[in-house]
C-alpha cells in the first residue's frame, strides 16, 4: 500500500483502538475491501467510532441499505462521509 499521499498529521491522529472498531464494524456489514479503504481513504478512519457509525447509518439509509455494495463499485461514495 502506498501511504505517501497522506500527510504525517493523518498518521499522528490515528487511534488504533478506534480504527480497529471501525474496521470490525465494516467487516460485520460485509465489507471485503478494507485494504482499499486503508489505501485510498485512511483518513475516514479518523472519525470517532460513534460518529462513523452514525454517518454510515445515514448513508446506508440513503443508499437503500446497500451502502457496502455501492461503495464496492464506486469508492468515491466514501467522500460523502466528510460532508455529513
Amino acid at each position: 500500500m502506498d501511504f505517501s499521499k497522506y500527510d504525517d498529521d493523518v498518521f499522528k491522529k490515528i487511534n488504533l483502538d478506534n480504527m480497529s472498531k471501525i474496521v470490525e464494524f465494516l467487516k460485520s456489514k460485509g465489507c471485503d475491501y478494507i485494504d482499499s479503504i486503508l489505501s485510498d481513504y485512511l483518513d475516514i478512519l479518523l472519525f470517532e467510532y460513534d460518529e462513523f457509525v452514525s454517518k454510515y447509518n445515514y448513508l446506508n439509509n440513503k443508499y437503500n441499505d446497500k451502502l457496502i455494495d455501492n461503495i464496492r463499485y464506486d469508492m468515491n461514495i466514501l467522500e460523502e462521509f466528510y460532508n455529513i
